[in-house]
């Protein structure tokens, strides 16, 4: 959350302690009363007014925690606190293998949304792109299809620009997108001799 303008420490660490009272109130059954378990809240960095500065908050007992971390969800529901996040504090060791995997997840995203990008061609005007089919990647030599997208809007009205496009470029796969084609109009895109 944003540190409010506060230039007293003592006052600015009583509001943070509330503050972290409230937050695990949101989360605590009508019965608990975990926030009477905070030992200690503190801010992690150096104060800039209107930033925001992660809390540490100890807690006495490892139950609470433990039904804390359970209960962590329900600030999604909750409008003033659902931009707080509740997380398990980690040694160095257990915040490098975060590290890792957080890393290791995005390469996999990069790489997939790289693939997701080499089908999904939008736009107007003829878009090409030359791809590797799935099962000849990563051999040496694999062949490289040209796929090309369009968006004609009215196949009839573009049939010579989309033939000429054909002839000159040969692509492997076309796709024409939005065409304003009846069932009953048949064209053919067979290349003449």
């Amino acid at each position: 959350m944003k540190e409010k303008k506060n230039p007293n420490k003592f006052t600015r660490e009583r509001e943070e302690r509330e503050l972290a009272k409230t937050v695990i109130k949101q989360v605590q059954n009508s019965t608990q009363e975990f926030d009477q378990e905070v030992e200690e809240v503190i801010r992690l960095g150096r104060y800039n007014e209107g930033n925001r500065r992660p809390m540490k908050v100890r807690i006495r007992s490892q139950e609470a925690v433990e039904e804390i971390m359970n209960r962590k969800g329900k600030l999604a529901d909750d409008v003033e606190h659902k931009d707080i996040w509740i997380k398990r504090d980690m040694n160095l060791e257990e915040r490098e293998t975060e590290k890792v995997l957080k890393s290791e997840a995005q390469e996999k995203k990069q790489e997939k949304d790289r693939h997701r990008e080499e089908f999904l061609l939008e736009g107007s005007g003829y878009e090409s792109k030359e791809v590797v089919p799935k099962e000849k990647r990563g051999h040496e030599g694999g062949k490289k299809l040209r796929v090309t997208c369009t968006n004609i809007d009215g196949l009839l009205s573009s049939i010579l620009k989309v033939r000429d496009y054909l002839k000159e470029k040969k692509p492997d796969i076309m796709c024409i997108v939005e065409t304003k084609l009846r069932g009953e109009i048949h064209v053919n895109f067979k290349e003449e001799g």
